[in-house]
């Protein structure tokens, strides 16, 4: 991506990048970092390792690790179907963003990450009760809330369009 706010150099953390996927991975919401994207074995994570900016001469101090993975379905009729699939999908999915921040901590700045971040962008309206998918993150976060801590994630987001 060649932007004329960059003066038409390349903006390396789009490249590989449907432009699509740039906006419902919300990169923007990470500009007040440096990011530099990592490789992963699965191409629907986007890793990415984040250098907080800072002024001219001054030390870097804040590192983190940014994981963020789109998922999709082309058809989520029936409420059963819907909470269904967004509960064995985004648990699946939550646990493939663990095993690549897992792989990350070889990386030589990884000692010096925190406060790492998840972010799971469910593509499609799903149909169903609020109540439901509370209970069901609440049982994810009970069951793998020690290794997310061990990976030292402070935030693990899920954004979804609910039609009720």
């Amino acid at each position: 991506t060649y932007r004329a706010r960059n003066d038409f150099t390349e903006d390396t953390i789009y490249r590989h990048l449907e432009p699509a996927s740039a906006f419902q991975l919300e990169l923007y919401r990470m500009r007040s970092y440096e990011l530099e994207a990592l490789p992963t074995s699965n191409q629907k994570m986007h890793l990415y390792l984040g250098k907080a900016k800072v002024k001219k001469g001054q030390e870097v101090t804040d590192y983190r690790f940014f994981i963020r993975s789109i998922i999709r379905h082309q058809d989520l009729i029936t409420k059963e179907a819907s909470f269904e699939y967004l509960q064995n999908e985004g648990e699946r999915v939550l646990l493939e963003a663990m095993d690549e921040l897992e792989v990350a901590f070889s990386h030589p700045l990884a000692k010096r990450t925190d406060c790492n971040h998840i972010f799971l962008n469910f593509g499609p309206t799903v149909i169903m009760d609020p109540a439901k998918i509370e209970e069901s993150v609440l049982g994810m976060v009970m069951r793998y809330g020690p290794r997310l801590w061990k990976l030292r994630v402070l935030q693990a987001e899920i954004r979804f369009t609910l039609r009720i």
